[in-house]
């Protein structure tokens, strides 16, 4: 029985020795491994977008500050400062390092220090794993701010329907009344006529449409003030209009370092 709890004891003891052997192995492995390798894609891409994204492109163009594209071959000190830098850039630039150092002198005097980040070391992986390898961007240069410009708003073909029934009644009614006129002066040639008395004199249009308006002065100055009216609303319109553009956003990036 004794030699049976012995042996069983040495057992879990050799277990026990071989467990602590391959966690230390385990975490080694890990503390070895590059910032640059082992990140998860898809929980970088949440952090980037949460963290990093209002500044940063995985690409190489500049949003507020400049594009990640290439930045493990940029990078030119360790993976320890490298989180550092995110993490609290200050606490980098005090280390000494002469790239950390190289980028304040380059950057801080135009944008002013980065604000620090709340991400982990293991966060700082998943992150450059997104910006090496990101699923839906393509690592090209972009210059879209996503503003509108002046120049490239499309143009509104539309027309004012109002005008334009004003337009058309108003031609309507010359054309009525010209042809009433014409009809009218007819007819009272043809009873001048029967009467035996002497045909209209002929005269223009304009003769005859300034007589019609001397003999109807009541009507011909309600349309006259309608169309004076309709005249100086339509005015003001356009020119409450004259450099307005909807949707135009100018681009103002925020000038502050984040970048590394």
């Amino acid at each position: 029985m004794r030699h049976t709890k012995t042996l069983r004891a040495k057992l879990l003891k050799g277990a026990a020795r071989v467990f602590t052997i391959a966690a230390l192995l385990w975490a080694q492995g890990l503390s070895a491994q590059s910032i640059w390798e082992g990140g998860d894609v898809e929980n970088g891409q949440g952090l980037f977008n949460a963290n990093c994204a209002s500044c940063h492109l995985v690409t190489d163009g500049v949003l507020a500050a400049p594009g990640l594209a290439g930045i493990a071959d940029r990078w030119g000190s360790s993976d320890e400062l490298l989180v550092q830098w995110i993490q609290n850039p200050q606490g980098a630039a005090a280390t000494g390092d002469a790239y950390i150092k190289s980028l304040v002198e380059r950057y801080v005097g135009t944008y002013g220090w980065m604000s620090a980040q709340a991400v982990s070391a293991d966060d700082v992986r998943d992150i450059m794993a997104y910006v090496q390898n990101p699923p839906d961007v393509a690592v090209t240069a972009s210059t879209d701010s996503g503003c509108i410009n002046i120049d490239e708003m499309p143009m509104e073909e539309g027309s004012d329907s109002s005008t334009l029934w004003f337009i058309i009644l108003l031609v309507m009614f010359l054309l009525i009344a010209m042809s009433a006129s014409g009809v009218n002066r007819q007819l009272t040639n043809t009873l001048r006529e029967r009467d035996g008395r002497a045909q209209l004199e002929d005269s223009s249009y304009l003769t005859r449409l300034s007589g019609w308006a001397w003999n109807n002065m009541v009507f011909v100055s309600i349309l006259g003030v309608f169309v004076l009216a309709f005249g100086v609303v339509k005015g003001y319109q356009g020119l409450m209009g004259v450099g307005v553009y909807e949707g135009y956003l100018p681009e103002q990036p925020v000038k502050f370092i984040h970048s590394v």
